[in-house]
């Protein structure tokens, strides 16, 4: 019996991290994000009483997959010292110069709840500091560090896919 809990976990969690069964945009609006959005800045960041240790290895893992996965982008950059505020909902970044010249940011917020970990993403607009977009993604099982990757592997096909619309 745990072996068939783990088995559909397993694939509602391929299914959900590879883009196929995520929500997609309706074409138009992926197009409009496309041309509005094309150059952002992507920042990982830990919710509240998540351990911050794991920001550079999750972030590490985007950068990893970003360079084939967003190339429908002009710019994708990973500014340091961008704060986020956790604490609040949605989390409120800290919007100064190293953002100047682009359009959009995406924070990565991770936390986790018993065995699950979960990844916040969130899209805010820099021109007007609105979010424009956030979902929810999480994995059970495993260890911590290695989910955790897994979240920052996917996330450049999560944002291409759920929030570009991409194919």
């Amino acid at each position: 019996m745990h072996r068939l809990i783990a088995l559909v976990l397993g694939v509602a969690v391929t299914v959900a991290l590879c883009g196929c069964g995520g929500a997609k945009p309706d074409p138009l609006l992926g197009a409009a994000r496309q041309s509005q959005y094309q150059q952002i800045a992507i920042v990982v960041a830990p919710g509240p009483g998540a351990d911050p240790q794991y920001v550079p290895i999750v972030l590490a893992e985007v950068q990893k997959m970003a360079h084939s996965r967003l190339t429908l982008l002009k710019r994708v950059d990973y500014p340091s010292g961008v704060a986020v505020d956790t604490s609040v909902s949605p989390p409120k970044p800290t919007i100064g110069p190293n953002l100047a010249g682009l359009d959009g940011l995406i924070c990565l917020v991770y936390s986790s709840s018993g065995s699950n970990v979960i990844m916040d993403y969130h899209m805010f607009d820099l021109k007007t500091g609105q979010q424009v977009w956030t979902t929810r993604l999480q994995k059970a099982g495993g260890d911590l560090k290695q989910r955790l990757m897994g979240h920052g592997y996917w996330a450049p096909s999560i944002i291409k896919n759920q929030f570009y619309g991409g194919k």
